[in-house]
């Protein structure tokens, strides 16, 4: 009887629309085998029970594939048509997973578009963003990935986990964070060569989760100097522990 291992392509039982996963790795937590999974054709990460897993053969994936193909391909058609007549400039477009930025690439250049597609690991995308757009002047900027924002332990990761550290709510802090990054490519073309884009950003999100703080009446008047201490110092042992790791 087969099973259930890294590179099986899987569905969920319950599943009714019977999304196909590819198992990217198993874990034991609590004794029960849990598999972390990738979407096939759906840009999805997910961490289900392998006892809660089927597996799907070759030829049910290959028919997979080959439907949703053929949907993709009607779209990319009928699309193409209207973009003949447009005009919309460079897109820069940053990937953080290789298989779906290969495949971006390959509609762009089907549709026709000025794309200049990269794989970039998503917890480096924030590094490089700002010399990307310098060097290409892209007309729309496209990121992607996975989940580059998980939380990570007790040392912050990126700028999601810098908010949800103080908001602790995971949808205000996924809003808050790309408000951030808008933030941040609204201003960046005036902003001095000298200026670190680390410590620019963390300096939106300070602002951020001050104002959404205030906003929603979850820290008043008296306790606003104290909390903005607080940003401050994380802000400082963020930076430092970014240049730590930076440095290995």
């Amino acid at each position: 009887m087969n099973r259930i291992k890294k590179g099986s392509a899987v569905i969920k039982k319950t599943d009714k629309n019977e999304i196909i996963f590819v198992v990217e790795k198993i874990t034991s937590e609590r004794k029960r085998k849990i598999a972390i999974l990738k979407g096939l054709y759906i840009r999805i990460i997910e961490r289900i029970p392998v006892d809660e897993l089927e597996l799907v053969d070759r030829k049910y994936v290959n028919k997979y594939i080959d439907e949703r193909n053929k949907v993709l391909e009607k779209l990319i058609y009928s699309r193409k048509n209207s973009y003949s007549n447009m005009k919309p400039g460079r897109i820069v477009h940053l990937d953080g997973d290789r298989r779906y930025m290969e495949k971006s690439y390959k509609y762009y250049k089907k549709l026709g578009l000025n794309a200049i597609v990269k794989y970039v690991p998503e917890e480096k995308q924030e590094y490089i963003i700002k010399d990307l757009i310098s060097r290409y002047k892209p007309d729309i900027l496209v990121i992607t990935g996975h989940d580059g924002m998980i939380k990570k332990g007790r040392n912050y990761s990126d700028i999601y986990n810098f908010i949800y550290h103080y908001i602790m709510d995971g949808d205000d802090a996924e809003d808050l964070a790309q408000d951030v990054f808008i933030r941040f490519f609204e201003k960046y073309k005036s902003l001095p060569e000298e200026v670190n884009s680390k410590q620019y950003l963390l300096s939106i999100a300070k602002n951020q989760c001050i104002s959404f703080l205030r906003h929603k009446n979850v820290i008043d008047r008296n306790n606003l100097k104290y909390f903005e201490t607080l940003l401050f110092s994380a802000t400082s042992e963020y930076e430092y522990g970014l240049c730590t790791r930076s440095r290995a």
